[in-house]
């Protein structure tokens, strides 16, 4: 038979031993992404350039300010230590492919234009 006073089978010691108690570690918050908002309407824009791709240009605008807003909120994100926010990177690829359709359907709708008004004018005046 142990007599060690933390041995269960003796039961002449009734002292319990607690575990010292610790001071919990303090929360601190996430540091605060100041380009967040940038590219969030980014992406906003460069989503709404792809719907509007096919607008005469109004896509191939909305695509041109949603890269530069993604742009500056990269270097917001940068200047503060952070990474680059999905958000974002995803409004700068949804602008390039606005800018690009908005272009791209921009100079169809000019060719096509031009190509009509250079037709030459044929007049049918039938003579009865």
């Amino acid at each position: 038979m142990n007599n060690y006073p933390q041995d269960p089978q003796n039961q002449q010691n009734p002292q319990q031993y607690q575990q010292p108690q610790y001071q919990p570690q303090p929360q601190y918050p996430a540091p605060e992404d100041p380009g967040r908002g940038m590219g969030i309407a980014s992406m906003v824009l460069g989503i709404i350039g792809l719907c509007t791709g096919w607008c005469w240009g109004v896509g191939a605008v909305l695509g041109i300010v949603g890269i530069v807003l993604a742009i500056m909120s990269g270097n917001k994100s940068k200047q503060v230590g952070l990474k680059q926010n999905g958000l974002a990177i995803t409004g700068l690829v949804c602008s390039i492919i606005a800018v690009v359709c908005g272009a791209g359907c921009l100079i169809c709708t000019i060719s096509a234009f031009s190509a009509v008004n250079s037709a030459p004018y044929v007049s049918y005046n039938y003579k009865w």
